[in-house]
């Protein structure tokens, strides 16, 4: 998918063409900022670091999220985004796994327990909604529908 789209061409994007869009943004701004760069829009890197703490989380669970790195680069991001979508359930799960994180720190490649009930509960409210979409992935594109001038 090309990066530059006028605010035309990103408005006739279906929701999945625009989640993909918004991703590639994410993606190639986080190359940026791990490269020592500023990053140009904190909108777009939140909506990246809630993608990462939802993929992390899906394939591994919080535990998973905060081994590779999520505390981090990616916690406070997702909190700010997190915010903006009014995802509070979200909100909840993400600050009492920094918390978790924080208070019981574990070896590298060693599950920490303390996370499952975390998990269990960020599973059963992101489920699909009618879209197809995980509820993080619509919240996310509702609000960028409705906030296309922070996509610059």
């Amino acid at each position: 998918m090309e990066h530059k789209k006028t605010l035309e061409q990103i408005e006739k994007l279906n929701d999945e063409e625009l989640y993909d869009f918004l991703w590639e943004l994410g993606y190639k701004q986080s190359e940026q900022i791990f490269k020592g760069k500023k990053s140009p829009n904190k909108y777009i890197d939140s909506f990246f670091a809630i993608h990462m703490l939802e993929a992390e989380v899906n394939n591994g669970g919080f535990d998973q999220f905060f081994q590779n790195g999520g505390n981090d680069f990616y916690a406070q991001n997702a909190l700010f985004g997190l915010q903006n979508i009014e995802a509070i359930e979200f909100i909840k799960l993400l600050e009492k796994g920094i918390e978790i994180y924080k208070d019981t720190p574990q070896p590298h490649n060693e599950r920490n327990p303390k996370f499952n009930s975390i998990d269990d509960e960020f599973y059963d409210i992101n489920q699909d909604s009618k879209k197809g979409l995980s509820k993080l992935n619509q919240l996310q594109i509702n609000y960028f529908r409705n906030n296309l001038n922070l996509i610059k």
